[in-house]
């Protein structure tokens, strides 16, 4: 058995649908806008109200992908 470890960025959370199954590892290598994300997700927060309260465009940053 190993020890995960996943990297993740703002990038990676705005094109992930499955939010849950990206926190789903042993330990996080993240950049400061994700911990702030990640910190919000544990306090029982969606993806679209965090991203409203951390002053992100929901809309821009899909049409993008």
């Amino acid at each position: 058995m190993g020890f995960h470890v996943r990297y993740i960025t703002k990038e990676t959370i705005l094109r992930t649908s499955n939010i849950h199954r990206l926190f789903n590892a042993d330990a996080f290598n993240m950049d400061v806008w994700s911990g702030k994300f990640y910190e919000l997700y544990k306090e029982g927060h969606d993806k679209e109200t965090i991203l409203k309260l951390l002053g992100e465009n929901v809309n821009k940053e899909t049409k993008k992908n």
